[in-house]
Order: structure tokens, then C-alpha cells, then sequence
């Protein structure tokens, strides 16, 4: 491939083909917190574009100093796409530079990147916080991310004695222990539509719902969550109570301040009294991470442009490395 007049397309099947193991992206991710913790990551807050309630569009350019890898995500989520078009919610592209002289190296398809990298932040949230002898975790949501955030947690977790998962859609959950119980059979997968009957005997939580300001989801009651649990919301905080943080929670953590901060001025973040550290910052020392056994750890995970560069990096090598993908002219 001719730097500067060619460049590698890769499709969705493209980007599965490289074969990136989610127990690689997790490590991955967890890189790329550290890195970003010791100072490492130059990422501006997303610009984004917010044609309804329940649409957005995002620009996400990072440059990783420590690997000299740059790029840009260009990522959209359509909340109806699939009940009136037949398309999936999340859609987008990733471009890949050479960090020298600035030209696209590779154009790959974002939307597998985008799922993979928001499971794998999930599931390096639960190792890093999450207590030795956590045995029980549960999942809310079990769409395309809740999928990709169960693997990363049996990932993190493999000694999981049980694993709950909820949905409004039980065929939904169902579908993901079909496929999943085989792989983990120590691990009891159990669709529940009755998620405050067992929440009280959940360690680890990933909530993975609908991203709508306008709606009240909250519906999980303080006193039922455990006071050793350890929660990370890929959807803020939308199923806990308004006052969760304030009450309950002794660590707060997000991936970064400026895109907190950013999605604070929206609305999308209920008003609160608590204020997140960085979890990279608290990875390198700057903060502390777990410190007792019963405190409540809670991750919120916007979903950062690092995550998908460290990954694209690693997909693109693959990629050349095995003749996958179409060279295109620029």
C-alpha cells in the first residue's frame, strides 16, 4: 500500500475478521485508561449533533502519544432505526492516520469497534473495582452492548457463580444465555423478569438501557442494592435512583471529566451533589480505587475515542498482517 495515494477499507466482516478477542480489547481498554491516566492521551470532548430526543451524532478524534497512533470516529445512534427502517441503532466509521504525515492509512467500519470496545470498558471496570469474591453479577439491557459487556465481564469475573440478566424483551435475554451458558457452564445463567426480587444478591451490575433524557427509568430501589456492589452504567445512571449517588455510593468514577462535563450541560446527567474522578486517574494512583470491601463502586462510562483507536490500531496491524481488506485509491 502506497502511503498517501491508497488506502485499506475494511467492512464490518473485515473488522470481526481480524479476530480481536474480547479478553484482548479488555486488556486493551485497560491500557488505554492507564495511559490516559499517566497523561498519555490527547482527546478532545466529543462534537456532536443532536437532531431529536433520541438521535446523536459524534466526531471523537484522539491521539495516543505512548503508541503515536491518531484517528477520528464518526459515529451515529438512531434510536428507531430498527423498528422503522430494519437498521441497527449504532452506525459509523473509524479513520485510521498515519501519525507523521497526517494521510488515512485505513477506513474501517466503527460499529463493531464501537460495541466491542463499550463491552470491554465495562468488563475492565468490574476487574478493577469489583471485589475478589464477587460471585453473582447481573446485567440490565441485553441488546448489542449488553451482549458485548456479558463477555467482557465473564471476562474479568470467569469465577462468576451466577449471572442474571433483564430485559423488557425476555426473548432477548434468553437469546444471550442459548448462546453463552455452553461457553460458561459454571456459570448459571438466569433470565429473570423480576429483577428486584434478586438484585440484593448482586455483586457486580452493568446496566446497558435506552438512552432518552425525557423518560424516567429509574425503578431500583437504594436499600435493595448491596453495600459491596459494583456497578458501571453504560447508560449513566438511568435505572437507579435520582439520589443513588448521593446516598449510596462512596466512589464515583467516569473515563473523562470533559465529556462528563459536556453531557452534564445537555441534561443527560440527573442533577447531583457528587462529582466523578477519572477511573484512568485512580488506576495510576492519582485517586484510590476500591478500599473496603462494603462501599459501593459506581462507573460511568461514556464511551471514549481512545477505547476505539487502541482497538482500530490493533485490527489495522491485524488486518495487514493477513492480507484482509480492500485497498482502495485516494
Amino acid at each position: 500500500m502506497e502511503l498517501g495515494k491508497e488506502v485499506l477499507y475494511l467492512s464490518q466482516a473485515d473488522v470481526k475478521k481480524t479476530d480481536v478477542s474480547m479478553a484482548m480489547t479488555v486488556d486493551l481498554v485497560e491500557e488505554v485508561f492507564r495511559e490516559k491516566g499517566l497523561g498519555n492521551v490527547e482527546m478532545p470532548a466529543k462534537i456532536g449533533l443532536y437532531p431529536n430526543a433520541t438521535s446523536y451524532l459524534h466526531a471523537m478524534p484522539c491521539w495516543i502519544k505512548s503508541h503515536n497512533i491518531m484517528g477520528i470516529k464518526w459515529v451515529t445512534g438512531y434510536n428507531n432505526n430498527r423498528r422503522d427502517y430494519g437498521l441497527p441503532l449504532i452506525n459509523g466509521l473509524f479513520v485510521y492516520n498515519d501519525p507523521n504525515t497526517g494521510v488515512p492509512l485505513a477506513i474501517m467500519d466503527s460499529a463493531w469497534i464501537t460495541a466491542q470496545r463499550t463491552g470491554a470498558s465495562a468488563g475492565m471496570a468490574i476487574r478493577v473495582l469489583g471485589n475478589d469474591d464477587d460471585k453473582v453479577a447481573m446485567l440490565i439491557g441485553c441488546g448489542v452492548q449488553g451482549k458485548t459487556s456479558l463477555e467482557a465481564v465473564m471476562v474479568a469475573r470467569p469465577n462468576l457463580e451466577k449471572f442474571y440478566l433483564n430485559d423488557i424483551y425476555p426473548e432477548a435475554a434468553q437469546k444471550l444465555i442459548d448462546e453463552f451458558q455452553p461457553i460458561y457452564p459454571n456459570c448459571e445463567f438466569i433470565n429473570t423478569t423480576e429483577p428486584l426480587k434478586v438484585i440484593p444478591e448482586v455483586d457486580d451490575f452493568v446496566t446497558c438501557g435506552p438512552y432518552d433524557a425525557s423518560v424516567d427509568f429509574s425503578f431500583i430501589p437504594n436499600e435493595l442494592v448491596k453495600p459491596s456492589a459494583t456497578i458501571c452504567g453504560i447508560d449513566f445512571d438511568i435505572f437507579f435512583m435520582a439520589d443513588f449517588m448521593d446516598k449510596c455510593v462512596s466512589k464515583y468514577y467516569t473515563d473523562d471529566i470533559g465529556q462528563y462535563n459536556h453531557f452534564d450541560s445537555l441534561g443527560e446527567i440527573r442533577p447531583r451533589k457528587s462529582f466523578p474522578v477519572e477511573l484512568g486517574d485512580a488506576m495510576v494512583g492519582k485517586y484510590p480505587l476500591r478500599e473496603k470491601h462494603d462501599e459501593i463502586c459506581f462507573a460511568m462510562n461514556i464511551g471514549m475515542a481512545m477505547d476505539d483507536l487502541i482497538l482500530a490500531e490493533e485490527i489495522y496491524k491485524r488486518a495487514l498482517a493477513n492480507n484482509i481488506g480492500t485497498i482502495l485509491p485516494l
